[in-house]
């Protein structure tokens, strides 16, 4: 069974990934290059197919690759169908950042701090009990009709690392992505002008010491 690593390098692939050290200069060049790639193809590109043509498209090698999100990453794993390239929950360095965020309309935060507060309190709550109990969540999920796969629902729990939103820091996760975003001419504001401006760590902070483990 070749690993994740030895698959992206082998020479029989139209693309390849080459692997050198992090401490070296060469991230430069392949975020500048990443840049072009984004500006001349992917913006003009068409990728609006449903999932499950594009699980289609790859099964019969009319695409080469698409971004899949749960469930169809665990159907694509399940079928054997393709092989995975990046996976941001578990590659670094995106698996060191937060993947996802909670946005509130400004005037509200301001007029509503309290509402805001409980509202982020049960999402984080939400998130523990991902975490604690993930047989117990997958199956509501089905019961409720948000997924037909208790299987499926089951994995997507176990590979998200729902027990980690405590140790890691949010400013620096927007840091993290909207670097790469400003590189790639996807948004024109600094990543220090979207923190400075558009982000408020008091009610996360505030609950990272209420909702102790």
């Amino acid at each position: 069974m070749q690993t994740r690593a030895e698959f992206r390098s082998a020479a029989r692939h139209r693309i390849r990934f080459l692997y050198t050290p992090q401490h070296t200069s060469w991230l430069n060049h392949i975020e500048l290059w990443c840049s072009i790639l984004v500006r001349r193809v992917l913006k003009r590109g068409n990728f609006n197919y449903p999932p499950a043509e594009s699980v289609q498209f790859l099964a019969e090698g009319k695409i080469d690759a698409f971004l899949a999100f749960p469930p169809v990453a665990q159907e694509l794993r399940a079928k054997q169908i393709g092989h995975v390239v990046v996976d941001t929950s578990s590659d670094r360095p995106w698996s060191q950042y937060f993947c996802c965020v909670a946005t509130g309309n400004r005037e509200f935060v301001q007029k509503h701090p309290v509402a805001t507060k409980r509202a982020l309190r049960a999402l984080l709550k939400a998130t523990d009990v991902c975490a604690l109990a993930p047989e117990q969540v997958a199956q509501s999920m089905v019961d409720k009709g948000f997924t037909p796969s208790y299987g499926y629902a089951l994995q997507v729990l176990k590979d998200l690392p729902y027990n980690v939103w405590r140790e890691y820091d949010p400013e620096d996760s927007v840091r993290f992505f909207a670097l790469r975003l400003h590189e790639a001419g996807m948004i024109k504001s600094s990543p220090q002008k979207l923190i400075a401006q558009a982000t408020d760590w008091r009610f996360f902070n505030e609950l990272k010491k209420e909702l102790k483990e």
